[in-house]
């Protein structure tokens, strides 16, 4: 089987990060399974695109671009990811024709996100913020786009019409960049196309730091207190396969962490 990640990186400061800190232990993930890394420096949008491109919709042109037509399974990876050196080979996963995916709002626990949600002052309830997107789901499920397992051949098309459908939309819509994610998970969950993985295949960081609060560290924080923020994130990186730093938080930790 012939596999990629496949990450979207452009821009200055996330190609930086990126070749600092997270793109080393991506290809040691890929060359330990015999996968490829495509990565994407420039606007994937082709001439026949109207409009200006938008940022946060460039992952979901990839599984239909021509550079991964070739590829039997693609993880479509957000550029802001660790991978773990015990995280096990993506293509054994059981997908069948279905896009592997992790739910955000489990993680770590329901009850820890509604409360992570309640002290950050917004919506508590999976219903909820995909209601804020314009989208009526009866779940408790949110599937966080930052990674997600594709097979190109299968799933191009849906997602060169999932981007023509909803991209004027994201233009102009109130809720900014979330709202790109509330169509996906949306999408993948009516449309029975999404196959839930373990957490462990996306955990998102900034629920397993020591404070719910969302944002940097006080520039109070003293040095005792960020010796211990590292601990657990190591704890946090041995005990999952991908870590995502979602929102530019705690780059310092994983750039220290990035050979583990």
């Amino acid at each position: 089987m012939k596999c990629a990640i496949a990450t979207v990186a452009i821009g200055e400061n996330h190609q930086s990060a990126y070749a600092a800190i997270f793109r080393p232990s991506v290809e040691r993930y890929v060359a330990r399974h015999g996968y490829d890394l495509v990565v994407f420096d420039d606007y994937l949008a082709g001439p026949g695109d109207a409009g200006e491109p938008v940022i946060n919709f460039e992952p979901l042109r990839v599984p239909f671009h021509e550079r991964v037509r070739s590829y039997d399974r693609v993880m479509v990876l957000d550029v802001d990811v660790l991978i773990s050196s015990k995280a096990p080979p993506f293509h054994t996963l059981d997908l069948g024709t279905k896009i592997g995916v992790v739910d955000e709002w489990c993680q770590p626990t329901r009850e820890d996100r509604r409360r992570f949600q309640v002290v950050n002052g917004m919506v508590p309830t999976a219903r909820e913020y995909h209601a804020l997107g314009g989208f009526a789901l009866d779940s408790e499920s949110v599937i966080n786009g930052g990674m997600f397992i594709c097979a190109p051949q299968i799933h191009g098309t849906l997602f060169r019409g999932l981007v023509a459908q909803h991209i004027e939309t994201q233009r102009g819509h109130p809720w900014g960049l979330q709202f790109e994610q509330a169509m996906l998970s949306f999408e993948l969950q009516t449309r029975g196309l999404a196959q839930f993985l373990p957490s462990s295949w996306n955990c998102l960081w900034p629920h397993h730091r020591r404070t719910a609060k969302w944002g940097a560290p006080p520039p109070n924080t003293g040095a005792r207190e960020r010796w211990e923020d590292l601990k657990r994130f190591r704890e946090v990186l041995d005990a999952n396969f991908l870590v995502h730093l979602t929102g530019g938080l705690d780059h310092d930790l994983a750039f220290v962490s990035r050979n583990r």
